[in-house]
């Protein structure tokens, strides 16, 4: 190892460089050794800046926006973030603050933990699969509940005819005490007559 010289190493280096960046690519044809490249980088960026700048001159908005690039790059740094945010002291107490509800959401999922053979169990995973036949049950109900409504307004109507009859009459009927008044008596055992 004491025999390689730094350039050696830094040889090494950036030929390993260029197999990550070339990968399995012939990197000799696209930038061949010992000929000039035919296009200088720095060159190729300046005309690429120019462009942008001729593009943007005149309008007043993108070039504020381009003033503003080392603000907008600093507030997109997450570590901005972080020190913009609560000090410690103020985290610890909104934690602090929210003891009871941790303790109650922990003892849940506790809950949830123990009953994790329940709920993964066979019965429960195959609820999506009935979730058809719910949706025609469901329907059968409702039409059975639509049908009912007029015979349970008659049963009630019926019900209030009899309390009626009851309050005029001291005879049951149909095992219920039908009271009549005085008038419609007469009608019935004129009617019989």
């Amino acid at each position: 190892m004491a025999d390689t010289s730094p350039l050696d190493v830094l040889e090494k280096r950036i030929t390993d460089l260029e197999s990550l960046v070339f990968g399995n690519a012939d990197k000799d044809a696209l930038y061949p050794k010992g000929k000039p490249p035919k296009v200088q980088c720095i060159e190729s960026m300046l005309v690429l800046q120019n462009k942008i700048m001729a593009a943007v001159a005149g309008k007043k908005k993108l070039t504020s926006v381009y003033q503003n690039l080392p603000a907008l790059r600093r507030y997109m740094d997450p570590a901005y973030t972080d020190e913009m945010g609560l000090s410690e002291e103020a985290k610890a107490e909104v934690i602090f603050a929210e003891e009871d509800y941790l303790r109650r959401v922990a003892s849940q999922l506790q809950t949830v933990k123990e009953h994790d053979e329940s709920l993964s169990s066979e019965h429960v995973k195959s609820v999506p699969t009935l979730s058809g036949k719910l949706q025609e049950l469901s329907q059968i109900h409702i039409q059975q509940q639509r049908l009912s409504n007029p015979a349970k307004g008659r049963v009630i109507c019926y019900m209030s005819a009899i309390a009626q009859m009851n309050t005029h009459t001291a005879a049951p009927v149909f095992g219920v005490r039908v009271v009549l008044p005085s008038a419609a008596l007469r009608q019935i055992g004129a009617a019989k007559g």
